[in-house]
This record gives structure tokens, sequence and C-alpha cells, in this order.
């Protein structure tokens, strides 16, 4: 099953060794791209053996613990704007080590987004910790289903493209409005609004007042299916630049965006609470 994170770094991984490839270090390009204070940080593991869904998170004990901490936290709203700076990131299992490999959060980005949502919509605190921790997740799920995807290419292909497209595309586009894959994982959460509960008019002020490429989520409102779209078709071709002609499942990207899958997928999912110092 290509959404099972270990059968398909065991694939990936026998394709690299048939193309004589070597594998890429995560810190030699995650680190800068958000930072290496924040990438080398100690972090702890949450929500380990839990589906991810709006009861499961609201009555875990992660929710329990923080919540009855929550007046420390009251105080650092400031003048929040969702993925203005980075909240979260997606580490890909295409890279190495794989320790780490997952949706990782900045502690404090997600109690400003909860407190956010506490003073501007009918929440409260659990309720405000969970839709916040859910938006930022649904966030970094889509770059897991996009890396799936490609995966799915690759192994039809016996071809690495993955490695090329993150360092070529994404990274040299990244925060600029050719980075196409951040509107896709707005859209993706915007589509899956229902699961974190906030109102339409509460989610596009929040995401409208972000930069490019994350307000571009707009372009897909009005489309059914996120792979119908002329920017999916545009994404495409920059996955697959070097391929010609290639076979793909395209149906395989509805199957992943489905919450049932999803629902069904374990993901690791990392907190980091403070920057460590690197030099």
């Amino acid at each position: 099953m290509l959404s099972d994170l270990e059968e398909l770094t065991f694939s990936i991984d026998s394709l690299n060794r048939s193309n004589n490839l070597n594998s890429i270090q995560s810190s030699d390009i995650v680190s800068e791209l958000i930072s290496p204070e924040w990438y080398f940080s100690e972090s702890n593991q949450i929500f380990e053996k839990i589906q991810i869904t709006w009861d499961s998170i609201l009555n875990s004990s992660v929710i329990q613990d923080i919540s009855r901490n929550s007046t420390r936290y009251d105080a650092i709203q400031r003048d929040f704007i969702f993925e203005k700076s980075f909240c979260m990131w997606y580490q890909p299992f295409h890279f190495i080590p794989r320790t780490k490999c997952g949706i990782h959060f900045r502690f404090s980005s997600w109690m400003k987004l909860s407190t956010y949502l506490k003073n501007n919509v009918a929440f409260n605190r659990k309720e405000s910790l969970t839709s916040s921790f859910l938006m930022l997740y649904l966030h970094g799920f889509f770059h897991y289903i996009l890396e799936c995807f490609i995966s799915n290419i690759e192994l039809k292909n016996n071809k690495n493209i993955f490695n090329k497209y993150y360092i070529d595309f994404y990274l040299d586009s990244f925060n600029s409005i050719d980075c196409i894959e951040e509107s896709f994982a707005n859209a993706y959460l915007y589509k899956h609004r229902s699961e974190f509960h906030l109102d339409i008019q509460n989610l596009e002020q929040m995401l409208s007042v972000q930069g490019v490429p994350y307000n571009g989520f707009k372009k897909f409102i009005m489309i059914d299916s996120l792979n119908e779209s002329d920017e999916f078709t545009l994404l495409l071709k920059k996955i697959s630049k070097d391929l010609g002609n290639f076979d793909f499942d395209k149906d395989l990207f509805l199957d992943l965006n489905s919450t049932e899958l999803r629902r069904g997928i374990t993901i690791p999912i990392y907190i980091h609470k403070q920057p460590r110092r690197v030099y």
C-alpha cells in the first residue's frame, strides 16, 4: 500500500540502489529551508498511537496537559498570522536519516494560533488547541500526500525524480508565487475545514492575509478535485520534467485525498519548543 511509510521507504531505497543513487542527507537540505536552529532543536513525538481526528485529539492527554497550563500561553498571541513565519515543516522520507521524517511543529506557533482561535472564534481552550493542531497537521499532510504520489510515479517508471523536483523546483521557488505546492497545501486544509470545525469566513480571513504562495489557495475554492485543476497539471509537469513519456496513476492522488485513508495513516509528529544554538 503506497500510503504505508515503511513500505514506501523500502521501495524507494531499492530504487535508489538499482539506479546507483546516493541518498541525500536531510540536514543538507531541510535545515537551510527552515533554519538550522529549529532543524537541530530537541523535539518530542506526540500522538503516536491515536487516530488524527477531532475527538481523539480533543480528548488526548496532550491536549489535557496543555489546557491545564493554558494561562501561560494566552499572552503570546501578539499579531499572529498563520504561516507568515513558518509554523511547521514537513521532512520528506526520501531524505536520510529517517529518524525524524514526518511533520514538525513549533510549539509556540501552535499556541499562538490556538490563542488566536480562542479569542476570535467560539472555541474553549481545548477546542482551540484541537482546531489549531488540525489546521497545521492538514497543511503538512498534503506534503506527505504529494511525496507519496511522486513515489508512485518513481516506482512505475523506475527513476528517482523527487530529489530533483524538491531541490530544483520546490526549494528554488520557496516563498515565491511559483511555489504552487504550498498553495495546494492550504487548498487541501481549506477543503477539509470541517475536520477542524472552523467556519469559512474565519478561515478565509486567516488564509487570505498570508503572503505568496500560501494565499494562492483561492484559485481552488470552486474546484471539486484538486487534481483536475490547471495548476495540478503544471505541478505534474514540474515533477516529471525529466521523464518524457511516463506512466502514473492519476486516481492515486484522489485516493490519497480521501479522509478515510488519511485516518488510517500514521505519520510521525514532532513538537519543538526551543531553538538550538548552532554557532
